[in-house]
Formats: structure tokens, sequence, C-alpha cells
């Protein structure tokens, strides 16, 4: 009951956002390096992922961006990432910069998705015919992180063979925003977030 309320608390809150209805994202600074090993690491520990990884080619990778939202877009890519791969399956995490931007890419080479999916695959509650096969869910999660991103002036892109690999790819403007001291940590990591609303955005 609990998952179940704070889920359609999140339904109602998207709701808000897409209708344009709610201030513009709260802005931050995060280190996104630190934030994608803490997401990593919370995904790794609650599904026991034994190849689970996270690459970065820079030490700290600092935008002005909201932590907790940019943890929930990390979090619903990884987690699925995971999900749908085989149990041993290999998901890579990559961090980078390419000019102004910081660039996530999220690899695994699970049940991938279906040409004719791909289109739609960002539309809240659309499910790809294989992934309803594979796990329950209700279609939020990549809606709401490609929201996010947005926000942010940020694209979000997906690449995909079905049965070989799908990669996720992230990208948001480092120079866009206000710059301000970085939040409280929760538990988990990542600042005011907690395992279980995480777990409902998916």
């Amino acid at each position: 009951m609990a998952h179940t309320n704070r889920l359609m608390e999140d339904l109602l809150e998207l709701e808000t956002e897409w209708t344009g209805s709610t201030p513009g994202p709260d802005w931050r600074s995060v280190d996104l390096v630190a934030c994608a090993s803490r997401v990593a690491g919370l995904v790794g520990s609650a599904t026991r992922a034994p190849h689970l990884t996270v690459r970065a080619n820079v030490r700290t990778l600092v935008g002005a961006w909201d932590e907790t939202k940019i943890a929930c877009v990390l979090y619903t890519l990884v987690s699925n990432a995971v999900r749908y791969s085989p149990p041993r399956g290999d998901v890579v995490v990559t961090v980078g910069r390419m000019d102004d931007s910081a660039v996530v890419r999220v690899v695994d080479h699970g049940i991938g998705i279906p040409g004719s999916d791909l289109p739609h695959i960002f539309q809240p509650f659309y499910r790809a015919r294989n992934a309803e096969r594979a796990a329950s869910g209700l279609g939020i999660g990549l809606a709401s992180a490609r929201m996010i991103v947005e926000q942010y002036s940020g694209s979000i892109e997906v690449q995909s063979a079905e049965g070989v690999e799908t990669v996720f790819t992230v990208r948001l403007p480092l120079d866009d925003g206000p710059r301000a001291a970085p939040r409280p940590r929760s538990e988990h990591g990542c600042s005011a977030c907690g395992k279980g609303r995480l777990d409902s955005l998916l």
C-alpha cells in the first residue's frame, strides 16, 4: 500500500509538471561522477547485479542541476538496464565531458528494444512489447527521465538492437543556470532522495 501511495503521488506530480503548472528545476552544484557512482551502488545493492560498473574519464564533473532529479534519471536508466539484462549480463555506466556538455551513457546487452517501439519509448505509459513480457511496470520511468533532462536544456537518446544491445545517452549542458552549494545528502547518498521514491519512478 505504501508503495502504491508513493506511486500515485509521483504520477500526480508528473501530471502537474507535464501541464507546465510547476516552477522550473532547482539549480544546485552536483558532481555527476559521484552521483552516478552512488546510484549504481544503490542499484547494485538492491539487485545484487554482479557486473555493474561505472567508468569516468574525469575525476569530477560538476554542473548546475538538481541532484535528486538527476539521480532519478540515472536510477531509472541503470535499474532498467539491470532488469532487462540476463542475470550475469554486463551493465556499464560511463560519465564524461564533451565540449560544454556532460555525457552519461548506460549500456546493456539484454533484451533490447524492438525497432518499431523505439520512436515511442519516451512516451508516458508506453512499454515495448518485449519489456511487458520480461518485467512488470507502468511505463513512466523513461517519460519522466526525458522530462527532467529537458528541464535542463539537455537531451536523452536511445539506440538499440533487439537481443543485442541498448545504449541510453544523456547530455546535460554544463553552463546553464546559477551555481549553489549542494544540499545535505541522505543516507542513500543523493540529497533529499530515498530508495522508495526512486523505486516508485520506474
